[in-house]
């Protein structure tokens, strides 16, 4: 990991990390940390309060608009 200030000059107090992502080692670490947190996210239950407003959404009896065309009918 290089270590360098946001205008390229020595390291000061406004650092920033760069890391070497085409490093296939550091490549496969991130994105194994990225699918096990996603993996997580994706087994989490659905709030209560979202699967309410799906479930009104397939009820509404006005279609969706076709594309193009504005909700007011203009």
């Amino acid at each position: 990991m290089t270590v360098r200030s946001h205008n390229g000059s020595e390291p000061d107090s406004e650092r920033i990390a760069v890391l070497d992502i085409t490093d296939p080692v550091l490549s496969g670490m991130i994105g194994s940390r990225l699918r096990a947190m996603y993996d997580d996210l994706l087994n989490e239950p659905v709030p209560e309060r979202l699967l309410e407003v799906l479930q009104r959404c397939d009820r509404s009896s006005n279609p969706p608009p076709e594309r193009g065309e504005l909700r007011n009918g203009t």
